[in-house]
């Protein structure tokens, strides 16, 4: 059901803007859908904002020093919000338009390019999406298609 769905990853968005401004912290990237099942009776998934230490203004100035490697502490996190430090690496990336039904197909196409180029596809694969979410249930919907190499 796709009111269903827009209506659970509007409220993720919302409990993670809510811990991010709580824990003093700023997007430091758009955010990410974690697919980990994409069925035709189920689709599951997690709602992910990648963050560093600051706020958008100190973001805006320039003054936001947070390396990639920095795990943060003393967070304030709200509702089902999660805490994951991940290491930066490599990924293999798409980019598409249309449905986000169409999706898998495109993730079983980036894991099938990563095969034939000798890379191992890991971890779930997870997706930008470019225009918001509600533009990802029309023809409009804009992404980029990641998925961990090994």
């Amino acid at each position: 059901d796709q009111d269903k769905l827009k209506a659970a990853m509007n409220a993720d968005m919302e409990w993670i803007k809510r811990s991010i401004e709580a824990s003093g912290l700023t997007a430091a990237g758009p955010m990410r859908i974690i697919s980990t099942e994409f069925g035709t009776q189920n689709y599951t998934f997690d709602v992910a904002v990648p963050v560093r230490r600051g706020t958008a203004a100190d973001a805006a100035a320039g003054t936001v020093t947070t390396s990639p490697a920095e795990q943060l502490t003393g967070l304030k996190l709200q509702g089902p919000v999660q805490y994951l430090h991940t290491q930066p690496g490599r990924a293999a990336t798409a980019s598409y338009t249309g449905y986000m039904a169409e999706l898998e197909n495109v993730r079983n196409a980036l894991r099938a390019w990563a095969l034939t180029q000798g890379y191992e596809a890991t971890d779930r694969p997870y997706e930008v999406y470019k225009n918001g979410i509600d533009n990802a249930f029309t023809e409009n919907g804009q992404y980029d298609v990641f998925w961990k190499l090994k």
